[in-house]
Formats: C-alpha cells, sequence, structure tokens
C-alpha cells in the first residue's frame, strides 16, 4: 500500500512540472528528454539482456505500446488544460478500469459497481464542460479520455504477468518506444523542435519525467498483488493532490458544473473504496 501511496504522491508533483516545462519548450521536445531520462534510469536499476527478453514477449510489446500512445495522449491532453482540470478528467480511469476489470478480470458487476460507474461518469462529463476563459476544448478533453482507456489497459496487461520481472525493465522499454515515437512526430521539424529549449524547461522535464518514472516503478512493483480494482481506486486519488499543489500556480475556477463534476469524481472514488472494504468483510 506504501508503493501505490508513494506513487500517486509522485505522479502529482511530476504533472505540475510537466505544465511548467510547457512554458519553456514544446510537447515533443519534452517526450524527447522524458524519454531519454526513462532509458537512463531504467538502465541504473536493470539489465538490457532483461529488456531485450521482455520484448520479446507478446504483453511485453502489448504494455510498451499501449504505455507509450497512453503518455503521449496523455501530454498532448495536459499541454491545453490546467492541472487540475486534466487531473479529474483523467479519472475516468476509474471507468475504463471498471469496465476492463469486468469484461477481462470477469469480476461480478454490483449495483454498488453500477451506481460508482454512473457517479464518475457524470462527474467526468460535467468536468470535461467547456469553460469561460476558453482553457477547456474538445480536444484536450479527447486525448485526455484515450490517454486514461491506455492506461488502464496497459495496467491490465502489467497485472497479468509482473512478477518475474524487474519493474524498471518495461519503464525502459517504454522509454525507448517513446523516443522512437518522438523521432517520428518530430520528422521534418530538425532543429525547430529544439529551438528556445532552455535551462528551465530542461529541468523541469527531467525532473518531472524522473518523478513519474519513480511513481510507475512503485506501481508496478504492486501490480500483481493489489486488487485491480483496490489500484485503480487509489490511483484515482490523484487529481485531489494535483489540485492542492498546482493552487498557487494556477488557481482555480469555481464554475457550478465543474465543482458538482469534480465533487462526484471524489465521491465516486470514495463510494469504490468503500465497496471493495464491504465486499471483503463479506467474504
Amino acid at each position: 500500500m506504501f508503493y501505490q501511496f508513494m506513487s500517486v504522491f509522485l505522479n502529482a508533483i511530476s504533472i505540475l512540472l510537466a505544465k511548467f516545462s510547457f512554458g519553456w519548450i514544446s510537447e515533443n521536445a519534452f517526450l524527447m528528454i522524458y524519454a531519454v531520462t526513462f532509458m537512463l534510469l531504467a538502465l541504473i536499476h536493470a539489465r538490457m539482456s532483461d529488456m531485450v527478453r521482455y520484448l520479446t514477449t507478446r504483453n511485453g510489446i502489448a504494455s510498451a505500446v499501449l504505455n507509450t500512445l497512453g503518455t503521449w495522449c496523455f501530454y498532448l491532453g495536459l499541454e491545453k488544460l490546467t492541472p487540475s482540470t486534466h487531473s479529474f478528467i483523467a479519472r475516468s480511469y476509474i471507468i475504463f478500469g471498471m469496465l476492463i476489470s469486468v469484461l477481462w478480470f470477469r469480476e461480478k458487476l454490483t449495483n454498488a459497481k453500477v451506481l460508482v460507474l454512473v457517479t464518475c461518469i457524470t462527474g467526468v462529463a460535467l468536468s470535461s464542460l467547456p469553460d469561460t476563459e476558453g482553457t477547456v476544448t474538445l480536444q484536450a478533453v479527447i486525448f485526455t479520455l484515450l490517454s486514461s482507456l491506455l492506461f488502464a489497459l496497459n495496467y491490465a496487461v502489467l497485472k497479468k504477468k509482473t512478477q518475474d520481472i524487474h519493474p524498471c525493465v518495461p519503464l525502459g522499454v517504454n522509454g525507448l518506444f517513446l523516443f522512437a515515437l518522438a523521432i517520428f512526430l518530430g520528422a521534418g521539424q530538425g532543429q525547430k523542435m529544439f529551438n528556445g529549449l532552455d535551462v528551465q524547461g530542461t529541468t523541469c522535464s527531467v525532473v518531472s519525467a524522473a518523478f513519474i518514472f519513480y511513481s510507475m516503478f512503485s506501481y508496478i512493483k504492486t501490480a500483481g498483488s493489489v486488487d485491480f480494482h483496490v489500484a485503480t481506486a487509489l490511483r484515482a486519488l490523484s487529481p485531489v493532490f494535483v489540485t492542492l499543489i498546482s493552487l498557487p500556480f494556477y488557481g482555480y475556477q469555481f464554475g457550478q458544473f465543474k465543482l458538482t463534476g469534480e465533487l462526484l469524481v471524489i465521491v465516486s472514488i470514495i463510494a469504490m473504496g468503500m465497496t471493495q472494504t464491504i465486499n471483503r468483510r463479506v467474504k
């Protein structure tokens, strides 16, 4: 449980630092720095031979592809949204996670889970409504929702088989795939991609990548031993941390629908945790 909470905390700080970096560098340059940082950190903890072996497995390739595309969509959404709004919309992870738990892991869909699902869908929908300042765009919302779906699928793949691999192995492979994607997306831009690259942007990008690396390390480390539903609920606490941390820098736009949506997301998180506790006591 400690690793899961540590993962949530590091993830929240990482999101804020990533948002800062977009004020100095492009999203593609950020992804390039992010990918290189991931690969270097992974090589400190794991062997290259293990990463190569991981890529020979079906789950390894699936996880790398899902996480790479999910990361790309995640930061495309973050670039255009405030950290708080982005984090609450990203809690659609609960919706996708619950559907996957039922369809893939064959967990029972109870009335309580249906209520949580409906509450979370309503909350995410209200959080996604356009605001008066025009910062919440349909494109940003779609990319954020897609990233949540891809990350939920990635976690499901990791849960299938994690006991025999070092947590840093999939992270290093993800860094390699993301680096290749950033190169592909930057093709034709050449030097323009790194124009304006400065110390502040680079530093924020590296530290953000390092924090998310160890956040995911903690996440993967317990993927096989924590219930899929419980892990999903714990990860869903992230927007609360992100909102509190980002308040001094980005403030908060107290729209009636937006606030209602975020409260509903929080209620769905609490309800999910209570559902799991009750089910365990009954068993």
